[in-house]
């Protein structure tokens, strides 16, 4: 780590309103959110980072886009509050699928599988909580999509590993009552 960067974090400078950088990620801040209460609704549009310099900041560097480093405020700017709805509904239906594919699992015996679900749901809100500091989902952590669909296959596989625990336990009942019609046949009680 250089010396400077050191020096710059252990001073508590780093932290400090008067700091350049937190001074500007405050002010970033603070105009996305006063574009959120301009345009409510639907917001000024997915991916318009620019919009924000036109209105609502003196940033001098107009030619590269900024963002809140805060993935929920600048969703809620650019697609207002139904963007924001539709993604926290998205991951809230998510979360209520991984848990009832894990009690799936569960019940097929496959403990070790539904521990599987308890890593990707952790996964998943650890990509969640890094939302509040990321400059977006779709730019800050790309990567983190690809849990989405691994949850998403989780999910896929416990219908499978149901459907197979239905079947299995037809199987068995069929069986038992094949044994039950020879042993009646026979005469035994």
């Amino acid at each position: 780590v250089p010396e400077s960067f050191r020096e710059r974090v252990l001073s508590g400078k780093a932290f400090s309103t008067k700091e350049v950088s937190i001074a500007t990620r405050l002010e970033v801040v603070d105009a996305a959110f006063r574009q959120f209460l301009a345009f409510p609704i639907l917001g000024v549009g997915y991916g318009n980072r620019y919009g924000i310099f036109d209105y609502y900041t003196s940033y001098p560097d107009k030619e590269h886009a900024v963002t809140p480093h805060n993935a929920y405020l600048q969703m809620a700017a650019q697609t207002g509050i139904v963007g924001l709805a539709i993604l926290l509904t998205f991951f809230s239906k998510l979360f209520v699928h991984m848990r009832r594919a894990i009690e799936r699992f569960r019940k097929a015996d496959r403990h070790d599988i539904a521990r599987l679900g308890h890593a990707l749901n952790i996964s998943l809100l650890v990509f969640l909580f890094a939302g509040f500091a990321l400059d977006s989902f779709d730019k800050g952590l790309p990567q983190a999509w690809i849990l989405v669909g691994l949850c998403g296959a989780y999910v896929y596989l416990s219908g499978q590993a149901d459907e197979k625990q239905v079947v299995d336990a037809r199987i068995r009942d069929e069986a038992g009552l094949t044994t039950l019609g020879r042993s009646l046949a026979r005469g035994a009680p």
